[in-house]
């Protein structure tokens, strides 16, 4: 499926639903986003409700990407040296907006949220973030590790789930 493209603020209603695949397959595990989010768009029930978008860029653009949906799902790569990889880490727009820990880019997403708050721009009622755990993010090749590529269909299928009867699907 090749991802929607689009220019940010568009459409004065809020539309439907935005699921973002954040990083990029060239590199390595860092593309375990956007392959993840691949995967739960063709399992989702109802797929004409959504859109899909491949981001391999900042916070900032995956937030300005979000403008006018009623609700957006965010799947990336985390690095975390102490959880297993393809630990699966939720997390809503207050959890993102509210945590001082290290950015995992030149700005992270609860600074991005503040700014396109500040900025006017209408974001989603409902924004969950899920953080896939990797070990060597920005290892240029494509394809993920072995270990990563053997969870990512387990993965899809516990978002996916989520987003049908979670805490994700409270507007759907």
């Amino acid at each position: 499926m090749e991802p929607a493209s689009r220019s940010a603020g568009e459409g004065a209603e809020k539309r439907r639903n935005l699921l973002v695949g954040a990083g990029n397959t060239l590199c390595g595990d860092d593309g375990v986003g956007a392959i993840v989010a691949r995967r739960i768009y063709q399992l989702l029930d109802n797929p004409e409700d959504w859109d899909l978008e491949e981001i391999c860029s900042s916070p900032m653009e995956v937030v300005e990407r979000m403008a006018g949906y009623r609700r957006a799902v965010v799947v990336d790569a985390l690095v975390d040296w102490e959880a297993p990889p393809g630990t699966v880490v939720r997390a809503t727009m207050e959890d993102v907006t509210t945590d001082s820990g290290p950015p995992s880019h030149a700005i992270g997403f609860g600074a991005a949220l503040g700014l396109a708050r500040a900025a006017g721009l209408p974001l989603p009622d409902s924004i969950h973030f899920y953080g896939i755990v990797v070990r060597g993010p920005l290892v240029f090749g494509a394809g993920l590790s072995e270990e990563l590529a053997a969870r990512v269909e387990d993965i899809a299928r516990q978002i996916a789930d989520e987003i049908a009867t979670g805490p994700a699907a409270e507007l759907s």
